[in-house]
């Protein structure tokens, strides 16, 4: 679906000061602030990029321990390694798209002064091993719009999210990684979502006990501050994560804090400590993060930088990467309003624009027809803030802005991988931007022109049988009583019917069936579970959570022979809704098993 990698090359990409995507001010290259009438909490003008340090990025294969003497003679005090997250000592590698992954280094300089950064920048880009050097951008954290007085809408219904929520609960296995402020994990709506890194939580404190190179990081870790409390020190984060945990009792939230600081006005946040969040989140398996953070464009002097490094630790992750436009009324596709990460060429970026109450674009939310996706509600969203903030309302606070928009896609994400945890990172992506309720006034503004459809995503990989409604009425009656004993004898159902008239759920269609269902409608059902929806996911042939090989040789030995499949398997098994398995279902399971296609053509029905 994106087209940004191929448009990217002809933009002259220039780069950035930044702030959270709730926000109502930026600092800008020239110290002059913007400033769309709403009050700010923080901005700092004054600086634009970390001194004394810069970002670089290496050749493939190229060892920068080789070079430790030529870094000193071009002024390099030291190196500290931004991708050193590794995967936990006795965890599998589940990743779905193996990739070999670039090395970032963040260089400390002997010169302190910011003339220093640059001359070190034009040296180092001068090295033949060197692929780029840019300085460490600060991204700075701008106010939220607060509506405490605003009339709170439910974005939940507006995108279909609570008819998802009957397909799918959620998955604990599936965890969204919140790049922010940080994370209240004491709050009472989020402390039974909050991720727990069991090594750590049942290790020894101030020992790294699952060898990912970072010690005690039970919830998360605070990248900033370099440390293992990433307790919220504003607002925004557990604001962001409340809204990603009303996707359902199992979505789980790892709190990876990329601001340092011990009060939210004296922070500091840079390119560095996000490119450590995101790899750390790809380590630890975490398959989805939301960033509702960026970085503003800016010029340093006649010097134009763009976050390379930034695009690169994306690119690398093996996880979907869910952000946040921007809230400035800007076309970032154009050189002069590009936002990173929103404007980023990696493929694995989703970046969303804000919806209002009326399902148009907020006045305020930036967009841009190849650099933003779709739309989601993110005007005025009541969500959880941290509980040492709560008023007369409690720990909740209403906010508005993309930053509130990205969680929805995030929290939508995780519901689709729960349902199939062996989708990829492009299937999920796909399969969220080609489900978009069309709307008139995003066309021409967002690449889908539209805006998020949970369920209709859902229904693509995922549906449900009413037991013992075999002709899908909605009403169990003596009218399925009759098609079910017709069916004994002619054997005339089709595959979702099968799935219905399982009212034993053993996966057979037989006399029993018959007459538990004759009991149920003269009132003696017991215990049986007629009326209940039965979910299945396409595919997935074993019922097992997944759609894997098991499923694939199921298929293969049904159809040729050495296998057979149960009446309620056949509804998983019929890839292309045609009520016969044969090998074109074999096909489609393949492809969609190897990521080649986004989803069975049965979820189109």
């Amino acid at each position: 679906m994106s087209f940004k990698k191929h448009i990217a090359k002809f933009l002259a990409l220039t780069t950035v000061i930044a702030g959270t995507f709730a926000g109502s001010q930026f600092a800008l290259a020239n110290n002059n602030s913007v400033d769309l009438g709403l009050k700010s909490n923080y901005v700092n003008s004054d600086c634009s990029f970390a001194e004394g340090r810069v970002i670089v990025g290496f050749k493939e294969g190229y060892d920068i321990s080789i070079i430790s003497n030529k870094l000193q003679n071009l002024g390099v005090e030291s190196f500290e390694d931004l991708t050193k997250a590794q995967k936990p000592a006795k965890a599998n590698d589940n990743s779905t798209e193996k990739k070999k992954k670039k090395k970032i280094y963040l260089l400390y300089l002997k010169d302190k002064t910011k003339d220093g950064v640059l001359k070190a920048i034009e040296k180092l880009n001068n090295e033949p091993n060197v692929a780029y050097a840019e300085p460490d951008f600060l991204i700075e954290t701008a106010s939220e719009e607060n509506n405490n007085e605003g009339k709170t809408e439910n974005p939940m219904e507006i995108i279909s999210a609570l008819e998802a929520m009957g397909l799918c609960s959620g998955n604990q296995d599936v965890v969204v990684g919140v790049i922010d402020s940080g994370i209240d994990y004491n709050h009472p709506d989020l402390i039974n979502h909050m991720w727990i890194n069991t090594a750590e939580a049942n290790g020894l404190p101030g020992v790294d006990d699952d060898g990912n190179g970072y010690t005690d990081d039970i919830y998360g870790y605070d990248f900033g501050a370099d440390d293992s409390d990433p307790m919220d020190i504003g607002d925004h984060g557990t604001h962001c994560a409340g809204i990603i945990a009303g996707f359902g009792p199992n979505v789980k939230i790892a709190s990876l804090k990329h601001l340092s600081g011990n009060k939210f006005k004296d922070l500091d946040n840079w390119v560095s400590t996000m490119i450590k969040a995101i790899n750390y989140a790809d380590a630890m398996d975490i398959k989805i993060v939301n960033v509702s953070l960026g970085l503003h464009k800016s010029q340093i002097g006649d010097r134009p930088f763009d976050s390379q490094a930034l695009n690169d630790a994306i690119s690398n992750a093996d996880l979907l990467f869910v952000t946040a436009a921007g809230n400035f009324n800007k076309n970032i596709d154009l050189p002069d309003d590009v936002i990173y990460p929103a404007s980023c060429t990696a493929e694995n970026i989703i970046t969303v624009a804000n919806t209002d109450k009326d399902d148009k674009l907020y006045e305020s939310s930036n967009y841009g027809v190849i650099s933003v996706d779709l739309a989601a509600p993110g005007t005025d969203i009541r969500s959880t803030i941290p509980t040492h903030l709560a008023g007369e309302g409690g720990p909740y606070d209403i906010k508005t802005g993309t930053s509130m928009s990205a969680p929805h896609v995030a929290g939508a994400a995780a519901l689709l991988l729960s349902s199939n945890p062996s989708l990829t990172t492009q299937q999920l992506k796909d399969l969220i931007l080609s489900s978009v309720d069309f709307l008139p006034d995003s066309q021409g503004k967002v690449a889908t022109s539209g805006r998020l459809n949970v369920a209709k995503a859902l229904r693509k990989i995922r549906t449900s049988v009413k037991i013992g409604d075999i002709d899908g009425n909605g009403e169990i009656s003596s009218i399925d009583y009759a098609i079910l004993k017709s069916h004994l004898i002619n054997s005339n159902l089709t595959f979702k019917q099968l799935a219905a008239a399982d009212v034993d759920g053993n996966g057979y269609v037989n006399s029993i069936d018959l007459a538990i269902l004759q009991m149920y409608l003269l009132g003696k059902g017991g215990t049986s579970d007629i009326g209940k929806n039965r979910i299945y996911t396409y595919g997935d042939i074993d019922n097992n959570g997944i759609v894997d090989e098991n499923d694939y040789i199921l298929i293969c030995n049904h159809i040729n022979g050495t296998g057979q499949l149960s009446d309620a398997s056949l509804f998983a098994a019929d890839a292309d809704g045609n009520n016969v398995i044969d090998q074109t279902d074999r096909i489609l399971i393949e492809k969609y098993i190897t990521g080649r296609i986004t989803h069975l053509p049965v979820g189109n029905q």
